[in-house]
């Protein structure tokens, strides 16, 4: 019809009631324009440009319209299934509802794309094991509730909030990550026929390990997210390459501006 709308949502952006310590948002630096500080936890804009949300602030009405609009996939930032750990992190009591939630989503045969942060000390480990564990339970179907799992690790900034309990991840740390999501990503290559759990590529630039080849990334569900993405850019690249002619004669260029008064 023609019609552009100012903004994708019409009533105000649904923002988050959590207090995550890692929270990207908190720990931007100050000064900058305002609209980098909202903190987006809307399921509208999930299902359209691809945001995480926690579902922790969502009402029953929502829920409903999330059913009756089929509004599939959605992105959502797990973190822990284990509702002590979940809470903790997310320090909300609502928020170690969320195996619930996902049978919802079986329920109602809707999808998610799922992230997990990896905080060190607090939700790797044999906690990491029962949220993938967990997690890939949701993984069958015609219409898996659980589509993919992004692992990706914790970032922070100098600007993060100084209570906060959080460590960064060394490379010892990553490799460690690398050999125990591998060891899950087999199990579950052999259960459910797919990787299902992928880990971001920030995890083998940080250990200085080699990246999986492209066959691992299935059709790249968590290109956003930064798994594959680097694999993906060099496949892009090489076929570009061959394009390229074999030499170029140099030339020699000047460039000038002219200032309008």
């Amino acid at each position: 019809m023609g019609l552009e709308f100012d903004t994708a949502v019409f009533d105000g952006l649904i923002q988050c009631n959590n207090r995550c310590p890692f929270c990207f948002i908190d720990q931007q630096p100050p000064g900058m324009r305002d609209t980098l500080y909202l903190k987006d936890d809307d399921y509208r804009l999930s299902f359209l440009y691809g945001s995480y949300l926690t579902l922790t602030n969502l009402p029953q009405k929502e829920w409903d319209r999330i059913a009756q609009l089929r509004l599939s996939p959605l992105y959502v930032s797990i973190h822990a299934t284990e509702p002590e750990i979940r809470e903790r992190l997310l320090k909300n009591s609502r928020a170690g509802q969320i195996l619930d939630q996902l049978k919802w989503f079986a329920r109602n045969r809707l999808q998610i794309h799922a992230q997990v942060v990896v905080c060190p000390g607090i939700n790797d480990g044999d906690h990491l094991d029962r949220t993938l564990t967990d997690l890939a339970k949701f993984h069958k179907g015609e219409i898996p509730a659980v589509a993919s799992i992004a692992v990706v690790p914790v970032g922070l900034t100098r600007f993060r909030p100084a209570e906060d309990e959080l460590i960064p991840v060394t490379p010892e740390k990553a490799q460690e990550m690398i050999d125990r999501v591998q060891a899950l990503q087999a199990k579950f290559q052999q259960k459910y026929g797919s990787t299902i759990a992928w880990l971001a590529d920030e995890w083998f630039l940080i250990a200085g390990a080699e990246l999986p080849p492209e066959s691992h990334y299935e059709d790249y569900p968590q290109i956003g997210n930064g798994v594959g993405s680097i694999r993906q850019f060099l496949k892009e690249f090489h076929t570009a390459a061959k394009r390229l002619p074999k030499q170029i004669t140099p030339r020699r260029l000047t460039l000038g501006s002219r200032k309008r008064c």
